[in-house]
């Protein structure tokens, strides 16, 4: 079972048979079967109180879960309207019922939400998350999960600009710290911070967006996925 945010669900560009979750499971035994509960604007904690409570959701018995993982999902737990990509990005085209409900939400609804008072200081800046925050979210992370009875893999999906900006190699660096920690717990079997294993082959078209995937990114992360996990 994949669990993980809109990059797992595909953001709403990417059809079913062609999610990373789909590929990666045609290159599994043929009586495994692959279940994809990525969901928009999900956060850290969303993902570990579904696997933690997954009893009380199916009575299937899950092989394992996959956990996927976008830096910044931390922050996801204190949601705001630019966290929910099918509501806040210009459509391609308005040819279908998903098409026009973004062209509608981009041409009226999105601008009024948008709209601020010219004399209003006191406007709220979102602020990044400090390490210490990050922190507490990933120990909190691996309280739910610790008594998972079911194998659990932790991978780290690369924005774009990891790959584009110099400046993120810190970040790179806390992650695989995070992957570190937590792959201590009994429970988490393998961790995989999949940008060293997409850097030799990177390309921008791999990406829709700075987070989303393209056809052809979903098809590497996928290859990608099943090198790191299975190898």
């Amino acid at each position: 079972i994949f669990v993980g945010d809109s990059v797992t669900y595909g953001g709403s560009y990417i059809d079913d048979k062609d999610l990373f979750s789909s590929i990666y499971c045609d290159q599994l035994p043929k009586d495994i079967h692959c279940l994809n509960n990525g969901i928009n604007s999900w956060g850290v904690l969303n993902m570990g109180r579904f696997i933690s409570n997954f009893n009380l959701y199916s009575q299937r018995i899950p092989e394992r879960f996959i956990l996927v993982i976008l830096p910044g999902d931390e922050q996801r737990n204190f949601r705001s309207l630019s966290d929910t990509p099918f509501w806040n990005i210009s459509p391609r085209e308005p040819s279908a019922i998903n098409e026009v409900l973004r062209y509608l939400n981009s041409k009226y609804f999105i601008p009024i939400l948008e709209k601020k008072p010219e004399k209003n200081k006191n406007t709220i800046k979102r602020k990044e998350l400090s390490d210490i925050q990050r922190n507490i979210i990933w120990d909190e992370l691996a309280f739910l999960v610790k008594e998972s009875i079911y194998p659990i893999d932790i991978v780290i999906t690369p924005p774009m600009n990891w790959f584009i900006d110099k400046s993120k190699r810190k970040d790179i660096e806390k992650y695989d710290k995070l992957l570190k920690r937590i792959s201590r717990l009994d429970s988490v079997e393998k961790t995989c911070n999949l940008y060293k294993y997409i850097l030799p082959d990177f390309n921008k078209d791999f990406y829709h967006d700075g987070v989303h995937l393209s056809k052809k990114g979903h098809n590497l992360w996928a290859k990608k996925i099943y090198k790191c996990l299975n190898q």
